[in-house]
């Protein structure tokens, strides 16, 4: 993946000096979203050796792994009602008197959501079990 947004990225920068408007927003545009790919690319990369989790599940808390900072953000199961899979992504719901909206947990980095989405519904009912 690496490989390939860089020569679709080089590509736009050698075409952005075209003539044709049409060819210079399509170059821009490339350079935009292949150098996105790129910097999706080597935060992989530099995740892979150091062999971090993308989500850790704990017995009061989910930490989920922020990649630009290399650190865990936590969610304590006593802030969270509820967990639920949308999409390509997991999103924690809060109880009606915190009054927040829905914060997306995980995206689609990780592979089979809708498993993880119950596994963290579970973990979250034995704990409320375990603390009433």
């Amino acid at each position: 993946m690496l490989g390939g947004c860089i020569l679709f990225t080089l590509g736009g920068w050698f075409m952005r000096h075209d003539v044709r408007p049409d060819r210079v927003f399509m170059a821009y545009s490339a350079i935009a979203f292949f150098g996105l790919g790129i910097v999706v690319s080597l935060l992989s990369i530099m995740l892979r050796p150091l062999r971090l989790p993308w989500a850790v599940i704990r017995e009061d808390r989910l930490e989920v792994l922020v990649p630009f900072r290399f650190r865990y953000q936590t969610f304590r199961f006593d802030d969270i009602g509820q967990f639920y899979n949308a999409g390509n992504q997991i999103y924690a719901i809060y109880p009606q008197e915190k009054n927040d909206r829905p914060t997306g947990l995980l995206s689609n980095m990780l592979n089979d959501l809708p498993e993880i989405c119950n596994r963290l519904n579970e973990r979250l009912k034995l704990y409320q079990q375990s603390h009433e």
